[in-house]
This record gives C-alpha cells, structure tokens and sequence, in this order.
C-alpha cells in the first residue's frame, strides 16, 4: 500500500488501524484522546471513512488531546471553530464519541460525497484547489499536516 497522502482517497482507501490498537497506541503517546479507539473505527465503518484518517485529524485538530476545545468540549476535529473566534464558536458535545460520530457523518455528507456541499474534485484531504482541505481549514498546508501524522500513525500501529 502507497504511503498516507494528501491524495488518499478517504473513503477506499483501506486502514490497517484496530480499536485495540489506536487506544494503545494513545495511551503510551499520553494523550488526552486516549480511549478512542472504538469510537474512531465504528464511525469509520458507520461511515465508510478510512480510521487512519480520523485519528490523524483529531490528533492535528486537538494537538495530541491538549486544546482546550477538546477539554471542555469534548471538539475532537475543530467542528465550527471559526478563525476569528475558535473556542467560542467551536460546538460543544456530550462526549467524545459522540463528536466522533456526528463529525465524521457531517464530513462524509458535506466533504467527502459528490454533491457534497463543500465536496471538491475528489474525497481526500488535498489542498486549497481541492478535496476537503478547500472548505475545511483556512490553513494551506492543513491536509498535508494531518497525512504527515496518518503516515506516522501506520508506520508505528501498521
């Protein structure tokens, strides 16, 4: 299998992570995300959406499970934390695993599907001329950022 890219498509694109595994894997990164696992792979076989991929965006979004979003809003992807405002804006959920499910149905639905209202040439992370990274983060190199840490995250977990 090719390396984790800004061109993997998100939702073909098999992942070689396990629940057991990604919760592990956080617990020796001491990471406030720890215990994840489970929700990540149920979303991504609820939604057809590559595991890798959610943990690595998580990871970026929450910086490791330190943000504060995360910590007293359980806003494990940055969902609604706008530029100008992110910890006020950013929406709030009862726990983590239900960030992860509503998130990862709204990314799928709005990113990754043609007709997608932010749907952009294909369904992966890509760049500011397509796939998800052109609506989602005003960050340039934000898809980069979070395929950097999916290859981490499969050549220390693959």
């Amino acid at each position: 299998m090719e390396p984790f890219s800004i061109d993997s498509d998100l939702r073909a694109r098999p992942s070689p992570l396990t629940a057991a595994g990604i919760d592990k894997y956080l617990t020796t990164m001491a990471s406030g995300l720890n215990g994840i696992g489970k929700a990540v792979m149920a979303a991504a076989a609820k939604y057809g959406i590559n595991a890798t991929y959610i943990l690595a965006h998580a990871i970026h979004e929450t910086g490791w499970g330190t943000s504060a979003i995360l910590k007293k809003k359980n806003n494990l992807f940055g969902w609604e934390a706008f530029d100008d405002s992110p910890f006020a804006s950013a929406k709030g959920f009862p726990d983590q695993a239900t960030c992860v499910d509503f998130v990862m149905g709204k990314v799928k639905e709005r990113y990754l599907s043609p007709g997608g209202v932010h749907f952009r040439e294909k369904p992966c992370l890509g760049n500011k001329t397509y796939g998800m990274n052109v609506k989602y983060a005003s960050d340039a190199q934000w898809g980069e950022k979070i395929a950097r840490i999916a290859r981490k995250l499969e050549k220390d977990m693959g």
